[in-house]
């Protein structure tokens, strides 16, 4: 979660109201008509209104930890995956360092490639071509670049289906991505326009 944990069930429990429907679900449960026949009526249906607001309470964080599950298994089996890619350094269905051209190539995916504004940022960077591989079962392009400080990076664009890429957070984007690194690999993991993109790199190790 991106606020503490404190702070965040102090900002859910200021947030929940019972409404009319469950004002009178409560004054059923406690078999009162209206709140003035029974004496003691105001801290009865306060102690069941802390329950409900418990129970409700629990269940959001259930499903919270439950997202955070799902989400670290994804990012972590999409970076195992193009790890191996990466590593792999198959031969390139397309050679070319124009990147209209390359991106042209990939008329065989169900969408169109976003052009990333790093790889044609004149940093030194240089498209070496593509291929189709797949990320999560699903066909991708693959862009390779031979980067300025003479390392190899590899490029991925992919469009899940949208269970999968519902588990990726809005907030990862490519000026704030999810980073993950496995076997000396740095991979960063955003979405763009409902396109998940993929970065693979050499890590920088640590001074």
């Amino acid at each position: 979660m991106n606020q503490p944990l404190k702070q965040a069930l102090r900002e859910k429990f200021e947030k929940m109201e019972l409404d009319s429907g469950q004002i009178r679900s409560l004054q059923e449960r406690i078999g009162a008509d209206t709140p003035q026949k029974t004496r003691g009526f105001a801290p009865r249906i306060l102690a069941v209104a802390a329950a409900v607001m418990i129970s409700t309470l629990s269940a959001w964080l259930g499903w919270t930890w439950h997202d955070a599950r799902t989400t670290g298994a994804l990012l972590n089996a999409i970076t195992a995956e193009v790890v191996e890619n990466h590593l792999k350094q198959k031969p390139l269905d397309v050679e070319s360092s124009s990147l209209p051209d390359v991106i042209g190539y990939f008329d065989r995916l169900d969408f169109q490639l976003l052009q990333s504004p790093r790889i044609a940022s004149g940093t030194g960077d240089k498209l070496m071509g593509g291929r189709y591989c797949s990320v999560q079962g699903i066909s991708a392009a693959q862009l390779r670049i031979s980067n300025g400080d003479g390392t190899i990076s590899t490029w991925y664009e992919a469009w899940l289906p949208p269970e999968q890429m519902g588990r990726i957070p809005d907030r990862l984007s490519g000026d704030s991505p999810a980073i993950r690194i496995a076997r000396g690999i740095q991979v960063s993991i955003w979405k763009e326009t409902g396109i998940l993109f993929v970065e693979a790199r050499p890590a920088v190790a640590a001074p």
